[in-house]
């Protein structure tokens, strides 16, 4: 009896390492699939000289829905100009590079946080991703 009684004790926090296991899955599997797009996303814009409207709301749409958010709730930094292919590194300048920034929120980063006293505000993260590419675009 006083083992029946231990394991009722010890069993819920065992469980939630279980499914700290399934949410960090979860977490991957969807920084990756997001990685993939934004990758598609920056091909089209390395053709386009930068991220069209087209191809950022596109890529918001597709972030959103995979990270279960709202379009509202992606930071997304990009150059609005157009850049073109430098055929030289001479001088000093951009040379045709397109910086880019997106963060995402991330909710319900640690499963069974009540159980521990977390409150969903605290219970958050964000993920950023945060580079630069060259553009492909040619002169006119």
């Amino acid at each position: 009896m006083k083992q029946m009684i231990i394991l009722m004790a010890v069993l819920p926090i065992l469980l939630v390492f279980v499914l700290q296991f399934s949410v960090q899955e979860q977490r991957r599997y969807e920084i990756a699939r997001g990685e993939a797009l934004l990758a598609v996303s920056i091909e089209k814009a390395k053709m386009e000289g930068g991220f069209t409207l087209t191809n950022k709301s596109q890529l918001l749409g597709d972030l959103a829905k995979l990270f279960q958010v709202t379009r509202d709730e992606i930071q997304m930094d990009t150059s609005s100009s157009v850049k073109y292919r430098q055929n030289s590194a001479e001088g000093i300048g951009d040379r045709g590079e397109i910086p880019y920034k997106i963060i995402i929120p991330i909710k319900k980063v640690m499963a069974g946080a009540s159980l521990f006293g977390i409150s969903e505000e605290e219970n958050r993260g964000q993920y950023v991703m945060e580079g630069t590419f060259a553009s492909e675009r040619l002169m006119p």
